[in-house]
């Protein structure tokens, strides 16, 4: 692998961010977009193993044959197997910007080694966010860009738990509506996804192959899932060049 070139900039650019995220996720597609499947392999087998992976949310007859134990279970893991496989694609991510090979297992090593810390802090987030969207929308999408790149600074920084809510509102505080128009860029692209997803599945479901669409399904969300976390790695990255003024290299030495 050879580094990316990186000049170090005065302005967070959207554009650039996504070009080198978009460069980053095409040489890196299978390893990074593998490491997701691995972490919702056991959520996406307990619902299929209950017989809630086919439960359409759209008619609420179907409600009464929801087991909710189930459902708010398998949420939970999936909260918490997504918060580990974001430490592991960060790591790849860091390693890929500053030229190093990495492999699966090695990602998968270093999001253990932060197991405790990234778990208690997804768990935070999505308690601020879903808070934050109940008080009128707003302060949850507040929280949201505050806290875009809190991930990547517990895993490269690794403070303390407050100290890396503050160390993340302090990189993205002047670039907000820089970050929330990345954000609704990310949103297109998941929900282009997601209906592709959805529609394959479905597709693969109705000639009979039912564990292909489950599969198809799986990749599917995979894919932009992989994206969102590498975006966040590179968010993360260019913020610190511009306001600190640092490398890639100096910025990923923890790993060395």
């Amino acid at each position: 692998m050879t580094v990316i070139n990186q000049n170090i900039s005065s302005e967070f650019s959207v554009g650039k961010t996504l070009g080198r995220s978009f460069y980053i996720f095409s040489r890196n597609i299978l390893p990074l977009v593998t490491i997701v499947i691995l972490f919702q392999i056991p959520a996406v087998t307990w619902l299929v193993a209950s017989g809630q992976y086919d439960i359409n949310f759209d008619d609420p007859s179907t409600f009464s044959n929801i087991n909710w134990i189930v459902h708010f279970g398998v949420i939970f893991l999936s909260v918490i197997l997504s918060c580990v496989s974001t430490a592991a694609v960060t790591y790849g991510v860091f390693m890929d910007i500053t030229g190093r090979k990495f492999t699966i297992g090695d990602c998968l090593s270093k999001s253990f080694s932060v197991l405790v810390p990234v778990i208690v802090m997804g768990v935070l987030v999505n308690i601020l966010f879903f808070v934050g969207l109940a008080l009128l929308i707003i302060p949850g999408v507040l929280v949201f860009l505050v806290l875009f790149v809190v991930f990547p600074v517990i895993i490269v920084e690794q403070p303390g738990i407050f100290d890396c809510l503050k160390r993340s509102y302090y990189l993205t505080k002047g670039n907000l509506w820089s970050l929330l128009g990345l954000s609704l860029v990310l949103l297109v692209i998941s929900l282009g996804g997601g209906y592709l997803g959805q529609f394959l599945g479905t597709l693969f479901k109705g000639m009979g192959f039912d564990i292909v669409a489950v599969i198809v399904t799986t990749v599917a969300q995979s894919l932009y899932m992989a994206f969102w976390i590498i975006v966040g790695a590179v968010t993360y990255n260019n913020l610190r060049t511009i306001k600190e003024g640092i490398s890639s290299d100096r910025i990923a030495a923890v790993f060395s």
